[in-house]
């Protein structure tokens, strides 16, 4: 059971699906990251597994985007 533990997260959180990620399917990422209040879930399209692979430079921009929102750059 990890809902207990996630929700009672309060911290800065990004949770990063590709879209076609067959083994952590994007609801389930979604799904978790909302029981975080503040989080912020971003799906990326066209991607599986690992986004951060297959598309580093909109995974990146994603990040430092969240950084900047944040606060901390």
């Amino acid at each position: 059971d990890f809902y207990t533990p996630t929700s009672g997260l309060r911290l800065p959180t990004l949770g990063i699906a590709g879209s076609e990620d067959g083994s952590t399917p994007p609801d389930l990422v979604r799904e978790t990251v909302e029981l975080i209040p503040g989080s912020k879930f971003q799906l990326m399209r066209n991607a599986g597994h690992l986004p951060c692979v297959e598309q580093p430079a909109d995974y990146a921009k994603h990040l430092t985007d969240f950084m900047v929102d944040i606060g901390h750059l």
